[in-house]
């Protein structure tokens, strides 16, 4: 059997740089069906502009649960962003304000299910976040 490396044949690849090519590839082409979500503030902010809208991925999972993104409204627009959340009551806030919700002190703006909020953060990034989510339970987030 021929052995395959990179002193042998020039289009060799190692088997991490395989791996890494087809987390690329599924994160550019299907960036869609893939949502961070976890027990970690997000450290990416998801900017929409007027009319533009964000729905998240179903959580599950116990404990704290956040979003994988934090969103702004472009900045011409003002500081609104209208929140929905469904399958189940949560709160939306600051990065500061989710800190210290994950530490011990709840901050935020509540929203309760299928009712939509308005919230305005000013010019900080809103961050969406959670508690022992039902299973199935995802928000909406636009910029009208």
């Amino acid at each position: 059997m021929e052995s395959l490396n990179s002193e042998t044949d020039e289009n060799a690849i190692s088997v991490k740089e395989v791996k890494e090519k087809v987390v690329v590839d599924l994160l550019s082409e299907k960036s869609e069906l893939i949502e961070p979500r976890g027990t970690t503030l997000p450290s990416e902010t998801i900017v929409l502009g007027p009319g533009a809208e964000y729905t998240s991925s179903k959580f599950s999972g116990s404990g704290w649960r956040l979003s994988g993104y934090m969103f702004s409204p472009r900045p011409d627009t003002g500081y609104y962003l209208l929140w929905t959340t469904y399958v189940d009551d949560r709160r939306v806030g600051s990065i500061d304000q989710a800190y210290s919700t994950l530490h011990g002190t709840i901050q935020g703006d509540p929203i309760y299910n299928g009712v939509s909020k308005y919230i305005n953060k000013a010019t900080l990034a809103h961050v969406y976040y959670t508690y022992n989510p039902i299973a199935g339970t995802y928000y909406k987030v636009q910029n009208i």
